[in-house]
């Protein structure tokens, strides 16, 4: 009795990848998808290059070129999931020129991924009190705007939205004269750790400036980006405050690439979450506005 192949094709516990000599990808198993958490009827047809981190692309491509002439028995690289996570595969390739295309076969590498993780430590601890508020301990202006960089382009790539959350807490100055600047301080503490409570782990937020905060949603479209800015906006509004109630107003923008148009920029981003922002300011405060409905 003959093999099943394409049973065996999706049993298989190693990560399988069928690419045309473009790139393209023509088939992937089970294992692909679940690592991955893309349904395969997304992933075929895009090129392979869409979910390498953009820093190994083209070190990657060099690679896959050469596969052509010859077969990759090992070759490490950086990928990125639908969740917005990372992780190291080890990949063997060999090119079939019967069918015109090139097979990878891989596993993840923990080996390469501990010893990535140890750079990535130590030059998070170089680079910590440059790139974090030293308040609240979310990043600063200046790290948020360079980790949404790297998000922008992922999403770019992989034609996913992205959206951005702008977060004023209301009538602060106020509240400061009111009851003191050590009292305005522990409310951004507060605000910043509800922020961390009620966010995804791919999801980064920073203090903006001031009394202002900001978020970056990866892979969140305008229904998701309202449903997290009203959920951060009531986790604020509901907690028990021991001065004063304080309250926080919400500007969201979302951007989506297609083939027909061209993504927004960080900069066209945010301006139009800040001016979503103002509108809700405008209608009283205490609640989200998303640019789209402007």
């Amino acid at each position: 009795m003959e093999p099943n192949l394409d049973q065996l094709f999706n049993i298989c516990p190693e990560i399988i990848c069928l690419l045309k000599p473009n790139y393209t990808i023509h088939r992937v198993n089970a294992s692909f998808t679940q690592l991955f958490g893309w349904d395969a009827s997304r992933v075929q047809g895009r090129s392979f290059l869409d979910f390498v981190h953009v820093e190994w692309i083209q070190q990657t491509q060099q690679t896959l070129q050469s596969t052509i002439n010859q077969i990759i028995p090992s070759f490490e690289t950086l990928h990125c999931k639908a969740d917005g996570n990372q992780t190291y595969l080890t990949w063997s390739f060999s090119f079939d020129p019967s069918s015109n295309s090139i097979l990878g076969i891989a596993r993840e590498s923990e080996a390469l991924k501990r010893f990535q993780e140890g750079i990535l430590q130590e030059n998070f601890r170089l680079t910590e009190l440059a790139y974090t508020d030293s308040l609240t301990e979310l990043m600063n202006r200046r790290g948020f705007l360079t980790q949404l960089q790297q998000y922008q382009s992922f999403a770019t790539r992989t034609q996913r939205p992205l959206s951005i959350l702008l977060l004023d807490v209301d009538y602060f100055k106020t509240f400061n004269d009111s009851y003191g600047h050590s009292a305005g301080d522990q409310a951004l503490v507060l605000i910043a750790s509800i922020l961390k409570t009620n966010l995804r782990r791919s999801d980064l937020a920073g203090r903006y400036g001031g009394e202002e905060f900001v978020v970056c949603l990866p892979d969140s479209d305008q229904q998701g980006s309202f449903t997290v800015a009203e959920s951060l906006r009531q986790a604020v509004d509901n907690y028990g405050w021991p001065i004063q109630d304080v309250t926080i107003s919400v500007g969201i923008a979302t951007a989506i690439a297609t083939q027909e148009s061209t993504y927004k920029t960080a900069k066209e981003l945010i301006d139009e979450a800040d001016q979503a922002l103002y509108h809700s300011k405008q209608s009283g405060r205490n609640c989200s506005t998303h640019h789209a409905n402007l």
